[in-house]
């Protein structure tokens, strides 16, 4: 309970954006700060993949005790900010590609919606004696073709690509946290 609004704070979240994360609304998140109620499974697992990827970050780059700065130590300083931040962009990079290639798998998923639809209506339409083993033939080769279309951009595909979004997009916001703090 504790932890969660420790990791929000860390992270320069409110709490509209981290339920948005969640999965849950912003009162859920507020009620489970103030330890009144629980979270859901697939909540507490996005918890814990955050809580994770928080983790590795510190250990590559652990906190650091204030000293005094030498120039060395300001240009390393410079050069890790630098390289956060051009994570910070690859990652968001990724997020609008795996956007595009989203959408395309969405209507992909139309298309043979539609394609199916129509196979099945010239299926149906089109009595048994009238149809010759070429008619045939070809109907059931579309129908394969469809259906393995359909398997490849169904809506499990879908949730994957989504998902594997958010984690891109939740550590592209990381790495640009990473790289706005100051040493």
């Amino acid at each position: 309970m504790k932890a969660t609004k420790t990791i929000r704070e860390k992270l320069g979240l409110n709490q509209e954006q981290m339920a948005q994360w969640l999965g849950i609304s912003r009162s859920h998140l507020a009620n489970y700060e103030r330890g009144q109620r629980s979270l859901p499974a697939h909540a507490l697992l996005q918890l814990g993949k955050l809580e994770i990827m928080m983790k590795d970050l510190q250990k590559r780059n652990p906190p650091k005790t204030k000293q005094p700065v030498d120039a060395g130590k300001a240009q390393r300083h410079k050069a890790a900010k630098q390289k956060f931040q051009l994570y910070a962009k690859k990652y968001l990079l990724q997020v609008r590609e795996m956007g595009h290639k989203l959408k395309a798998i969405k209507q992909r998923h139309e298309q043979a919606q539609q394609l199916a639809s129509i196979i099945n209506k010239l299926t149906a339409e089109t009595p048994n004696e009238k149809k010759n083993n070429k008619q045939v033939l070809w109907l059931q080769m579309q129908q394969y073709f469809v259906a393995n279309k359909l398997k490849k951009c169904d809506e499990v595909a879908q949730m994957k690509m989504q998902a594997k979004m958010e984690i891109f997009e939740m550590m592209g916001k990381i790495h640009e946290r990473f790289g706005n703090l100051e040493i």
